[in-house]
């Protein structure tokens, strides 16, 4: 047995381990529940009930619906869900010509494998009955369409690029309508991309119609996600957690030229915030239910134009106060969030803690000696066209998750559980560009080299 056989024998079994002790875990730890998972049953409960109107969308209380919730059993299911997604789209970025088990669990792979097992927060979501139970499953679906639209062999497939981004648009919209804001961006920039770059303008007319598609499902379905946003609810959490805007108010009081209804206003929107900040803790919806807010109580939908009038007011009426509001959100996801690395370490469900010990310093370390591997072995390897559309494409799939999650840092008090959304698009791009150089595989058919995302 040479050292490369000993090498991947290690590695499955270290991938097995891991497959098993979350397994354990699971089965081991009882389902836990965040404050909105009572919300997500009553909708399952309710789902085909006439004059009942829920704030979420469907898709998840339909999965609850199907196969129940609090049950061990919807926890196992969605760890397997998530998994086999995961083990298809190694799968993909991995292999392009057919194989056996073998080649799918290759030194590489498993590696990859491994070191998406070692997150905390994605298996851990498995055994939460939140939403994100399944959004990991999702998301990596929504990627794998995208490469399906932006393939080189056949860039040029309409019904097939009509077909996915129909599907993309429906499993974005119909689990959390904001994705569907990211796929726009991402539509948008493949766009861009297509018309600025040599080698991905053969996917103009492929990236022009995904956009369409994209554009005429965001705008049919506008008003149906914001009925199911939280959006005044954001606004107000953000505005009582930025006291230089606050000042800035009461500043604003002193202006000689503001009128009786503006500066009556503002003095509401103040007195609103200090009850917030001093009564309840800073929780919104405590003091939201309470009552006690004149303007900012969020639960009342006539409170709605006041609540947008008072936020584009505090950071949008001047120009440092529109600057200050992206510091913040900068500041959040690189500071507060390092990068959104800290929202790949947060726990809801069951939790190893011996692996949560040692996830990121062995990401690093194997990250790390996966580098010096390639530039000490696989540096010669060929660039084709193909692989330089792959970095196009995963580049912007990383960088429209990265300005999401920067945007998301902006709504919601758990920044962690908020931004980790937007964080598996960028995991997904990064495994496929784990990928990107490769020897370009023969086609059995003897028509040379296939290329392709």
């Amino acid at each position: 047995m040479n050292y490369r056989s000993i090498i991947i024998i290690s590695l499955r079994c270290i991938l097995i381990f891991l497959v098993a002790a979350w397994i354990t875990a699971i089965v081991k730890h009882p389902i836990h529940l965040e404050p909105d998972s009572h919300g997500y049953i009553e909708d399952a409960k309710n789902l085909f009930v006439p004059d009942y109107v829920s704030l979420r969308p469907p898709m998840y209380p339909a999965w609850l619906r199907l196969f129940g919730s609090g049950s061990t059993f919807l926890s196992l299911f969605c760890f397997f869900i998530n998994a086999f997604s995961l083990l298809y789209l190694v799968h993909l970025a991995g292999n392009k010509a057919p194989s056996g088990w073998k080649k799918l669990f290759s030194i590489r792979n498993t590696i990859v494998l491994i070191f998406f097992f070692l997150m905390s927060a994605i298996w851990s979501y498995c055994a939460t009955v939140l939403t994100e139970s399944i959004l990991f499953a999702v998301e990596i679906w929504i990627f794998i369409l995208l490469t399906g639209i932006f393939n080189s062999t056949r860039p040029w497939r309409p019904v097939r690029i009509i077909l996915y981004s129909i599907l993309i648009g429906l499993l974005a919209v119909t689990l959390k309508p904001w994705i569907m804001l990211m796929v726009l961006l991402m539509s948008f920039l493949l766009f861009v991309a297509s018309l600025l770059f040599r080698d991905f303008r053969v996917h103009r007319r492929a990236s022009a119609l995904l956009l369409t598609i994209c554009t005429v499902i965001f705008l049919g379905t506008y008003s149906y996600s914001k009925s199911k946003s939280f959006e005044s609810a954001n606004s107000v959490v953000l505005m009582i957690s930025t006291p230089r805007e606050i000042k800035d108010l009461h500043v604003r009081l002193n202006d000689p030229s503001l009128t009786r209804d503006s500066a009556a206003f503002i003095k509401s929107i103040l007195s609103d915030i200090e009850i917030i900040n001093t009564q309840y803790g800073g929780n919104p919806w405590d003091a939201s239910q309470a009552g006690n807010l004149q303007v900012l109580n969020f639960f009342r939908n006539e409170n709605t134009p006041a609540i947008r009038k008072a936020f584009n007011m505090m950071y949008f009426d001047h120009w440092h106060n529109t600057l200050d509001l992206a510091t913040v959100a900068l500041s959040r996801y690189f500071i507060k969030l390092k990068t959104g690395l800290s929202s790949l370490d947060i726990v809801y469900g069951p939790d190893i803690r011996f692996i949560r010990k040692i996830d990121f310093p062995f990401i690093f370390i194997g990250s790390l000696l996966c580098i010096i591997y390639y530039f000490r072995v696989h540096r010669k390897k060929n660039k084709t066209r193909a692989n330089y559309t792959i970095f196009i494409f995963t580049s912007i799939i990383f960088f429209s998750g990265v300005l999401c999650a920067i945007a998301l840092t902006l709504a919601g008090t758990d920044l962690q559980r908020v931004v980790y959304t937007a964080i598996p698009f960028q995991l997904f791009a990064l495994t496929y560009f784990v990928f990107l150089f490769r020897v370009p595989v023969v086609d059995n058919s003897n028509r040379g080299p296939i290329d392709g995302i």
